[in-house]
């Protein structure tokens, strides 16, 4: 199994290839263009079941099908990843959705709305296809920050690793909604559960450690990654214990965060910087809080969605700006990156996931 199929989205008309699979060389770190697919506008987040099966979109726009609010789409997967049929797709009714995510049992969809502020779900039917908006929830509040916090703005739908519930970035409210999955993908606040984060910190996304035990929460706007402990219910305690850094003391330009993920080995953890174009990279230690281990350039502009390989050899990033993708071969010792190649998309790629492999 030396080649890995990856599959690209990004901002786009639907006359373009708005989705678009390249090859990954396992050995080398070698990019290779396979194909690509047109029909939709603005795939800026894909999500792929376990089987590898599915293939789902956010359309992320402002007016959809003449209604206000965005969309999403579902794919068939076939051909060893490499053909995507269509299946169905359905309103967000919320404008420009940016992120989405399946229940455990992958029959639920979640999508988070970023300048609606809400969270949809959908219930996924037995071909694949999307139901009707089974559940909404729209947010309410704003600010310090008045060019970007003016309301909600919802960045991430992220289920627990328990995946009995989900968890909502709002960036606009400096807040993190914590809502309960209940049957049929309904979704029920615990507003006692809901974290206040820093005023101005503009919580973006979130991962966990590989124990579970530490959730790493990182702010778009306050350039920092907050450190909290989870608790026996599997949410995330109120305080944090550690805030640290993503940028460089002496970097004082305009400067967001974009992404953040845990490396397969739970060694080292990694966040994007758009504006210093940077990962920062960091050593998990033994308390599960971070120590700073460096910062290397991600080789293009404002980059904004990455992903690890399965066995933690390899990164590949998309830039919105430049729109470069890049992969990287990551030291299992040091946790560095070393740059292997780079790829010029005619997309504003934001989002890479992957699919299947092959020889």
């Amino acid at each position: 199994m030396n080649n890995q199929l990856i599959y690209v989205g990004g901002y786009a008309s639907p006359e373009m290839e708005g989705i678009q699979l390249y090859n990954l060389d396992l050995t080398t770190g070698q990019l290779t263009y396979v194909k690509g697919v047109k029909g939709v506008e603005n795939p800026s987040f894909l999500i792929v079941t376990k089987d590898l099966q599915r293939l789902y979109a956010v359309i992320e726009v402002a007016e959809y099908q003449g209604i206000s609010g965005g969309g999403v789409v579902g794919f068939e997967i076939s051909e060893e990843g490499r053909n995507l049929v269509s299946l169905n797709n359905q309103p967000t009714n919320g404008d420009h959705p940016c992120h989405l995510s399946l229940s455990t049992s992958e029959d639920t969809l979640f999508v988070a709305n970023y300048s609606g502020g809400s969270v949809s779900a959908y219930q996924i039917l037995k071909d694949g296809s999307l139901s009707e908006p089974s559940d909404f929830h729209q947010h309410q509040g704003s600010s310090v920050n008045l060019k970007r916090q003016e309301g909600p703005h919802a960045h991430m739908a992220h289920l627990t690793p328990d995946g009995r519930h989900l968890l909502v970035n709002d960036l606009g409210t400096d807040q993190l909604m914590v809502y309960q999955i209940n049957p049929q993908g309904k979704l029920a606040l615990l507003k006692d559960r809901c974290l206040t984060l820093p005023a101005g910190s503009g919580p973006r996304h979130l991962t966990f450690s590989n124990s579970n035990k530490s959730m790493y929460l990182i702010n778009e706007l306050g350039n920092t990654i907050l450190v909290f402990p989870v608790g026996e219910d599997g949410l995330p305690e109120k305080e944090y214990v550690q805030k640290i850094d993503t940028l460089p003391s002496d970097f004082l330009d305009e400067s967001t965060t974009a992404d953040i993920h845990v490396h397969p080995s739970g060694k080292f953890l990694y966040g994007t910087n758009r504006g210093h174009d940077s990962f920062c990279s960091y050593r998990i230690i033994q308390d599960e809080k971070l120590e700073l281990i460096g910062h290397v350039s991600t080789g293009g502009q404002s980059p904004r969605n990455f992903s690890i390989h399965p066995d933690g050899q390899w990164l590949v990033v998309a830039h919105q700006v430049s729109g470069n993708i890049l992969s990287f071969a990551v030291d299992q010792q040091t946790g560095m990156l070393n740059q292997t190649d780079n790829q010029q998309l005619k997309l504003q790629p934001s989002c890479v996931q992957f699919g299947h492999q092959s020889n």
